[in-house]
């Protein structure tokens, strides 16, 4: 039975994340355990490293438990599926982390994490403020389809959102979708073994349930 360890370190809708892993896996299939602890995090197959909040917050909360190594360590090695602010976090800084607190995050990905400018036009008729955060369904636009964790998953299809701040990567090998919201944010981040995701897989009703399912069977290679 695979051992897939979704990271707790205090930042995650956990326990969603976990029941829709064990639905996409199968119960007899796939073990899901939730922890902080170490060894566990050590000995997973797999880890899911979810992120709620801010990139500031979560990466004060990995220091304060003193996981940055262990965390590091797993997510580049062994298969990882980032959700959300677990996304944000292989980059490098925040801007928001950068105007109160210099913590950087774990620097994988290159790029920054930004918010999204209120101030801009949501493309509505008549024109409105952009609402922030981000929260709803949104449409995610496939650059590559090559990726085994997308495999079944149709170019522009729908996943569900929640965020206001979305990561700016250097450069676009890293990306392998986006989507747009006043302007165009990646929504799909790739690094070796790492497949991450700036929407929630386990809230995106039957294309959540296709992309957990094919993270289940993943091998880690892209």
């Amino acid at each position: 039975m695979q051992n897939i360890v979704v990271i707790d370190y205090g930042c995650g809708n956990l326990r969603s994340v976990k029941h829709a892993l064990l639905t996409a896996g199968g119960q007899d299939r796939v073990r899901v355990d939730i922890t902080d602890n170490p060894e566990q995090i050590q000995q997973a197959d797999k880890l899911v490293l979810p992120g709620q909040g801010s990139f500031l917050d979560c990466m004060l909360q990995i220091q304060k438990l003193k996981l940055f190594s262990t965390i590091l360590d797993g997510i580049q090695n062994k298969p990882t599926l980032a959700i959300c602010v677990g996304l944000q976090i292989l980059l490098a800084t925040s801007a928001e982390a950068e105007s109160i607190n210099p913590i950087s995050g774990f620097s994988l990905i290159p790029g920054r994490v930004v918010k999204f400018d209120q101030s801009t036009n949501s493309g509505e008729s008549p024109l409105r403020p952009l609402k922030v955060p981000h929260i709803g369904w949104n449409q995610v636009f496939l650059k590559s389809q090559s990726h085994p964790v997308l495999k079944g998953i149709d170019d522009k299809s729908y996943f569900y959102f929640t965020h206001s701040y979305f990561a700016s990567p250097v450069g676009s090998q890293n990306t392998l979708a986006v989507s747009y919201y006043g302007t165009e944010f990646a929504s799909v981040l790739a690094y070796k073994n790492i497949f991450a995701t700036q929407f929630h897989p386990e809230k995106s009703l039957q294309n959540g349930l296709n992309l957990l399912s094919n993270f289940v069977i993943w091998d880690g290679q892209a």
